[in-house]
C-alpha cells in the first residue's frame, strides 16, 4: 500500500524501509489505517495523520545517495533519485514536521511502479549500489504491472449542461491518476529498452578494444529485462472490456465481481507476448 504526503506530494510506502524514515515501527500500524490511507481520495475523504519522529533515530541513507548527490559524478544525475532524496530529507525533519498527513497513494504512485523506476535509475547512477545489489549475479528482471484501472462510461458529452460538482471532483482526481499511470508504464518500457541499448554499446566498446565475443559477454553480463503490462485495455472482446471498465471502485463488491477480475488477470498475463518470451527464455513452453 502507498500513501501520498499531502504537503509535499512525496510517496510513502507501507514498508519498514520507508517507515524507518519516520523512525517508526510499521508493525504497530493497524492494517485498517493503511487501507484508509490508500483509499483517502483528496476532498472526498479525509487524510490520515501519522506521527513523525524522523531524525531522532540512527537512520542511514541508502548507498546510492552518495553517488547521486556527488557533483563530480560524471554520469548524468538521476532526476527521480534526486527528488526521492529530497523527499527523504523532508520526512527526516520531524522538528518542523511532527505530523504527516497522507492521502491516497494513487496521487503519487497508483501502481507502486515509481519505486521500481527510481531503483533502476539508482542502479545506473551508483556503482556502490550496483555492487551492494549484486547486479552481476542477475540475469533476468521481470516487471509485471497489474493495472485494474476502470473507465466508467458517461453521457456528459451528449448534453449542453456540465456534470455536477461531485462528478467533477471525482473526475478531477481520477483523470490525473490514470494519465500518470499510463506515463509510468510507458516509462518502464522506455527504461527497459534503454538498458538493452546501453549494453549493446558497451559490448561494442569492449570488442573494439580487442576482446573476443566470449570475453565481452563475461565482462558485461547480459541482463534481460521484461516489461509486462496486464490491464483491462488488453481485453479483446468489446462487451467483456466494457463490463470490466465499468466496475465501480467500491469497498463492497459481489463475489462475482471479485472472482472475475482474478480469473481475467491470469488469462491476460498468459496472453502477453512479453510474458511468453520470459517463459520461453526460462525454458518453459509459451501458451
Amino acid at each position: 500500500m502507498t500513501g501520498t504526503d499531502l504537503s509535499t506530494g512525496a510517496r510513502l510506502l507501507f514498508t519498514q524501509g520507508d517507515f524507518d524514515l519516520l523512525c517508526s515501527d510499521l508493525s504497530k500500524v493497524r492494517l485498517s489505517r493503511a487501507a484508509a490511507t490508500s483509499s483517502a481520495v483528496p476532498v472526498v475523504l479525509s487524510p490520515v495523520t501519522f506521527n513523525n519522529y524522523g531524525g531522532t533515530c540512527e537512520f542511514e541513507y541508502p548507498v546510492w545517495v552518495k553517488d547521486v548527490v556527488d557533483p563530480d559524478n560524471r554520469r548524468r544525475p538521476a532526476g527521480r533519485s534526486l527528488l526521492r532524496y529530497r523527499d527523504m530529507k523532508e520526512l527526516q525533519n520531524s522538528k518542523e514536521r511532527p505530523f504527516i498527513h497522507l492521502v491516497d497513494g494513487g496521487v503519487s504512485d497508483n501502481l507502486g511502479l515509481r519505486a521500481i523506476l527510481e531503483g533502476l535509475e539508482e542502479l545506473e547512477a551508483s556503482p556502490a549500489f550496483r555492487a551492494a545489489a549484486g547486479i552481476h549475479n542477475i540475469r533476468r528482471i521481470a516487471l509485471i504491472v497489474v493495472n485494474s484501472r476502470s473507465a466508467p462510461s458517461t453521457d456528459w458529452d451528449k448534453g449542453e449542461w456540465a456534470p455536477g460538482f461531485f462528478s467533477q471532483v471525482l473526475q478531477a482526481s481520477s483523470v490525473p491518476i490514470d494519465r500518470y499511470t499510463y506515463e509510468s508504464v510507458e516509462l518502464m518500457r522506455d527504461m527497459v529498452a534503454r538498458w538493452q541499448t546501453k549494453r549493446e554499446l558497451r559490448l561494442a566498446e569492449v570488442r573494439l578494444a580487442g576482446a573476443t565475443e566470449t570475453q565481452a559477454e563475461m565482462k558485461i553480463p547480459r541482463i534481460k529485462a521484461y516489461a509486462i503490462d496486464v490491464s483491462f485495455d488488453w481485453i479483446s472482446d468489446p462487451k467483456e472490456r466494457a463490463y470490466f471498465m465499468n466496475l465501480p471502485t467500491s469497498f463492497v463488491l459481489s463475489p462475482q465481481e471479485v472472482d472475475r477480475p482474478r480469473e481475467l488477470a491470469g488469462q491476460l498475463l498468459r496472453q502477453s507476448e512479453e510474458f511468453q518470451k520470459l517463459v520461453e527464455d526460462m525454458g518453459g513452453m509459451p501458451q
